[in-house]
């Protein structure tokens, strides 16, 4: 199974995640640029979101494995996730002109409760990764944007 689920959080919603996790019977192990959640059958990889002044970049769980126990520990974090989070992003490259194409909406990505807040007031930028395409607000292609 090779899967990622992506997502933006902010501290809010990190907590409450890390929670489950820990709750699980689960545990976090933290790196620098890659922190691993530790099963009893290996690590699922795990990226924080990512400040840069007001933008924010994607995080994710992924892994890599042909072990069916460590996909199940994945697919309850992903199912966690899933089910929780707001999933009606949009993304508009703005190197390309605007079309039926662009935006695009990313129902892959996944937004934590108070990132999308955040989000939807202004005060932050989504981008999936550093200097990667802006995302608008959630559930308004950006075309419609007035």
């Amino acid at each position: 199974m090779n899967s990622e689920c992506q997502f933006w959080m902010l501290d809010a919603d990190r907590i409450e995640f890390e929670k489950f996790v820990l709750g699980s019977g689960l545990s976090i192990r933290p790196d620098e640029a890659f922190s691993g959640i530790s099963t009893p059958n290996g690590d699922i990889q795990y990226q924080l979101s990512d400040f840069f002044g007001s933008q924010i970049t994607a995080g994710r769980i992924a892994i890599k494995t042909n072990d069916p126990r460590l996909s199940q520990g994945y697919k309850k974090l992903r199912r966690w996730i899933t089910g929780r989070y707001d999933n009606d992003v949009y993304g508009k490259n703005d190197l390309f002109p605007q079309g039926a194409t662009n935006p695009s909406r990313y129902p892959s990505m996944y937004i934590g409760p108070a990132a999308a807040n955040a989000a939807r007031s202004g005060i932050l930028s989504l981008r999936q990764f550093k200097g990667g395409r802006v995302v608008s607000s959630l559930g308004i292609p950006l075309n419609k944007q007035g």
